[in-house]
């Protein structure tokens, strides 16, 4: 059995056909977002920091000096941003604004002894072999006798409540590792730095906590190593992810990139085939994409009907766009077919109504052409031919080979 990480397991819940690309075909990520880039560097810089010894502590310059070269030497063309408004430059000032926020907030970083930076440990769950665990922790930090602080930086721009750090689980891991490694230990602190807000934040665990941490840790390892299957999950992340090349959900967007309808069609009837298939297979999903769009923005229209009564005004405004709600109605009626079709036929024209609404249907009248032999123009009656434009056309369907099985 492997030796399993937060990390990993948190790849699974995310998403269980990304874990299978990265820890079971074992594909290397080639690219690596803006964000995940700036945080290695920052994380970079403070084990350059905490690495000194003690009576060495550099200044701010230095370490924003540092910053920058080691920005400058692993920048690459892999490097790549989702959010237009996270720019190369942008990241950078926001990291070198954090390192002098930090600097100038613990100097001269004389608050415990540096115990281990990236410090690896490798524990086992249940002692009985089966769960491993392997724990990578920012900076340990020994403070009173006996005691302990976990230290985790955050580069990015979510600040999150302290409910949502007493109930994380990346931390709480951290905690049982050290305590399974110095089982005397008293104490043990969990501490982050939110350095894009220059924010420290704390929490701790009990012992209760802690076993069931454990319990459900070696849950999620047994059902990772019992899933046979590892289907892809559709989420925000997905922008970020390093696999979508390869992935069935995306795939499509990177051979319109570098394909077009001709490069589809080069083998022939098999090509063309083969593109009308990818097509098709794009447009159902698109069209399960624009149910959901579609639902969201009923959703949003009841949230924007409640909040304009409430503030009893007829306009919401957003940036660019706003949304005027008026009052209107809906109308429902009996279709061609239902029982009472016949007896709302006859009200609306006792009433003298029928001639303003009555219409004819499309799909009847082709089914009246049919009946009649009505190919072309030149085979409907006179009288009526002036009125119809009927064009023999080639329908195209496509469906699956009958040859090769349910599977194919």
């Amino acid at each position: 059995m492997p030796i399993y990480s937060y990390s990993r397991l948190s790849t699974f819940k995310q998403c269980p056909l990304k874990y299978k690309y990265a820890y079971i075909d074992g594909i290397a990520r080639k690219r690596t977002s803006i964000e995940a880039f700036m945080g290695s560097r920052f994380h970079e810089v403070m084990e350059s920091l905490y690495g000194k010894a003690p009576g060495q502590c550099p200044g701010a310059d230095e370490l924003k000096a540092l910053f920058q070269r080691l920005w400058a030497e692993k920048w690459s063309e892999d490097v790549f941003s989702v959010r237009q408004d996270k720019t190369p430059e942008g990241l950078k000032a926001v990291g070198l604004r954090a390192i002098e926020d930090y600097w100038r907030r613990y100097q001269p970083f004389d608050q415990g002894r540096v115990l281990g930076l990236e410090r690896e440990l490798v524990i086992d769950l249940d002692d009985t072999g089966k769960y491993r665990l392997r724990c990578i922790i920012d900076r340990l930090m020994g403070a009173a006798e006996g005691a302990f602080e976990i230290h985790d930086y955050k580069t990015g721009s979510f600040l999150p409540e302290q409910r949502s750090l007493d109930e994380d689980e990346q931390l709480g891991l951290y905690e049982i590792a050290v305590r399974k490694t110095w089982p005397s230990t008293e104490r043990v602190d969990l501490v982050w730095h939110y350095v894009a807000f220059d924010m420290e934040m704390r929490s701790s665990r009990t012992p209760a906590l802690l076993s069931d941490l454990r319990a459900k840790t070696c849950a999620k390892i047994d059902e990772v190593e019992a899933a046979s299957d590892f289907p892809p999950h559709e989420s925000e992340l997905c922008e970020w992810c390093d696999y979508q090349r390869i992935c069935p959900l995306f795939a499509h967007r990177f051979k319109r990139e570098s394909l077009s309808l001709e490069d589809y069609a080069t083998d022939g009837p098999t090509g063309v085939v083969n593109r009308f298939a990818a097509l098709d297979r794009e447009r159902r999903e698109l069209g399960e994409r624009i149910k959901q769009i579609e639902l969201e923005q009923e959703r949003l229209k009841s949230q924007a009907v409640t909040m304009a009564e409430e503030d009893g005004v007829k306009r919401l405004y957003g940036d660019s766009h706003m949304l005027s709600i008026k009052q209107d109605i809906h109308v429902s009626y009996p279709k061609r077919g239902e029982i009472t079709r016949p007896g709302f036929d006859a009200a609306m024209q006792g009433m003298g109504l029928w001639d303003r609404i009555v219409d004819v249907s499309w799909s009847s009248l082709k089914a009246v052409a049919r009946d009649m032999g009505w190919k072309d123009v030149a085979s409907v009656p006179p009288g009526l031919a002036e009125y119809l434009k009927i064009e023999p056309i080639k329908q195209v369907r496509l469906s699956k080979r009958k040859d090769l099985g349910e599977d194919e």
